[in-house]
């Protein structure tokens, strides 16, 4: 067994929501940050445990950053590595034991919104 060793990503925090002309809900977030976060493939049993679709691609994040799920706001949280946006599903804070959260992410296949920039600022890694 080896350690995986932590990777730069891109997280997007939900802002808040409109609702347009057509009735559709407008999510907004916040100009992405750079964290350091492990990223790991899902293999079918965390699938099963959680009732995670087959059909959809998964990943847990480890990241030293507060993430949110829909849990306590209207859209979760966004992330993009690897050229694809991901969405949260389900979060585990463990912010306040250790500074660290998990969180399981579904690939989105189409892009969620449109970026205002790139890259902004870059979290300290303590």
């Amino acid at each position: 067994m080896s350690v995986i060793p932590p990777r730069s990503i891109q997280y997007y925090a939900y802002k808040n929501s409109t609702v347009n002309a057509y009735g559709e809900l407008i999510c907004t977030y916040e100009l992405p940050i750079t964290l350091k976060a492990v990223v790991i493939e899902e293999n079918m049993n965390v699938y099963q445990e959680h009732g995670l679709s087959p059909q959809k691609m998964h990943k847990t994040i480890y990241v030293n950053h507060r993430i949110q799920d829909t849990a306590n706001q209207n859209a979760a949280d966004m992330f993009y590595f690897d050229n694809e946006y991901w969405r949260v599903i389900s979060t585990v804070d463990w912010t306040i034991y250790n500074g660290w959260s998990s969180c399981i992410v579904s690939k989105v296949k189409e892009t969620p919104f449109v970026p205002e920039q790139e890259i902004t600022e870059e979290k300290n890694d303590e």
